[in-house]
């Protein structure tokens, strides 16, 4: 449309300038969207709606930031109305879909996995309210396990990685039977998500496949078995070790017992109406198996505890805390000088670590090592300061040690070879406290001797 703007009569008039805008609009192909559309409220399917401009009908779909507008084509036409219903069909598909992605959850990852099942260790492996020494070894597996797949999908995991997590539990150092314990406490950890529906079987059956490490096949180390310790090492030791300390060691090497029931033992626990004396400790190793743990106690035992007996006292009968005392007492009665005003009181109540009622396991194995210390110190480098020692000296220093050094549960391998020697395996094994005899004869060494006679007179 043209407007002669020369022609005398010519007007413009708000009617004219609307038409023209109109004839303006309607030559674009591509329409512009309506400024006043407004996305649906929520719960609504979006309406058919007519763009005045143009005479187009058109549907606003939902979206970010002000909605998806989407031209059906002429207003009213069955084309339009068509692909009205097929527009709305598949953006109602479309948000079903997006509805169930946002309700489910990722997959479980290889931490997740880890920190519930060292959770459910934490309530499992448990004697009398208190967690045990598993709870530790299960932590320090599956910290290795987060550090390599801690990202990854739990349903991911496979034999592959479980190999992958035993190499760096070779490159720590440690020995081969540790790193076999290790690799199948993760085997354990996807056993159980797979029965809390937290892992799919197929990682628990692809760990189940990994064979474990084998002697002399591997790069792991070995470990020296535990074997008896010498009468004459022990009696040389003894001497240098705190007095509940050797009666424990004595106790251990007449009855067979584990240094942590050495360490318990109270006058309460003790039988002393049988003969001979019988002891039932309160904890032991397979009370979680609920079996009954009951050590005879002999004439020459029975000595030894009566000297630790106390009137009216429920307490263990070997206390750290009161050997201070009668030490302190004993030093005070044979000091020869007058004591000062300033000493009557030397005590020192504040000390990081005060003197328990009992000894543990750690603290008892502490004693035993300080002892093999002073009774074996190395001729020459004993007394040289640490920052002084050359990486040879302090190699050779080591050696020294670990070939004088003993533990207490040495003790149990020791009397566990007397007896076996003297009263045969059944007789070892049920002083033990054994179930199978396939156990003892890991504590009882054999008597090569005997054999050698026997071999001697037959062959």
């Amino acid at each position: 449309m043209s407007i002669d703007r020369t022609a005398p009569d010519a007007v413009v008039t708000p009617e004219l300038i609307q038409a023209v805008l109109k004839a303006l609009l309607s030559s674009f192909q591509h329409p512009v969207a309506p400024k006043d559309v407004r996305p649906p409220r929520p719960g609504k399917a979006p309406s058919y709606c007519r763009h005045k401009a143009t005479n187009r009908a058109y549907v606003t779909l939902p979206g970010k930031p002000k909605g998806r507008v989407v031209y059906l084509g002429p207003y009213g036409s069955a084309e339009s109305r068509n692909r009205y219903d097929a527009t709305i069909a598949a953006w109602l598909d479309g948000r079903r879909v997006e509805s169930k992605a946002a309700k489910e959850e990722p997959p479980p990852s290889v931490s997740y996995v880890a920190g519930r099942f060292l959770e459910w260790a934490r309530g499992y492996y448990r004697k009398r309210g208190e967690p045990t020494n598993q709870v530790r070894i299960v932590d320090q597996s599956l910290r290795v396990l987060v550090a390599e797949f801690g990202g990854s999908p739990a349903a991911s995991f496979d034999a592959q990685a479980l190999k992958r997590v035993r190499s760096r539990f070779v490159e720590s150092g440690l020995s081969r039977g540790e790193c076999n314990r290790r690799a199948g406490i993760v085997t354990r950890c996807f056993r159980w998500a797979t029965s809390e529906g937290l892992a799919p079987a197929s990682a628990w059956h692809s760990c189940k496949s990994v064979e474990g490490l084998r002697r002399g096949r591997c790069e792991a180390p070995e470990t020296e078995p535990v074997g008896p310790v010498p009468l004459d090492v022990v009696e040389a030791t003894i001497p240098r070790m705190p007095t509940p300390v050797a009666a424990m060691v004595r106790l251990q090497l007449l009855t067979g017992m584990r240094p942590g029931e050495a360490a318990q033992i109270t006058r309460a626990m003790i039988d002393e109406t049988a003969d001979p004396w019988v002891y039932r400790p309160d904890r032991h190793k397979s009370e979680h198996h609920g079996r009954k743990r009951e050590i005879p106690i002999g004439p020459q035992a029975q000595a030894l505890l009566s000297g630790f007996f106390r009137a009216g006292s429920d307490e263990p009968l070997f206390s750290p805390k009161l050997w201070m005392v009668q030490r302190k007492q004993a030093l005070r009665a044979a000091r020869r000088s007058k004591v000062q005003p300033s000493q009557v009181d030397r005590s020192r109540p504040s000390r990081k670590r005060p003197a328990g009622a009992a000894y543990d396991r750690t603290s008892y194995t502490r004693a035993v090592a300080r002892a093999c210390a002073a009774a074996f110190p190395h001729p020459t480098l004993e007394d040289v300061p640490a920052r002084r020692l050359g990486k040879a000296q302090k190699a050779t220093l080591q050696e020294w040690r670990k070939a004088h050094r003993w533990h207490p549960n040495q003790l149990r391998h020791t009397f566990a070879t007397e007896v076996r020697r003297r009263f045969g395996l059944e007789a070892a094994q049920v002083l033990l406290g054994h179930a199978r005899a396939e156990v003892t004869q890991v504590y009882a060494e054999r008597d090569l001797a005997a054999a050698a006679r026997i071999a001697a007179e037959i062959g």
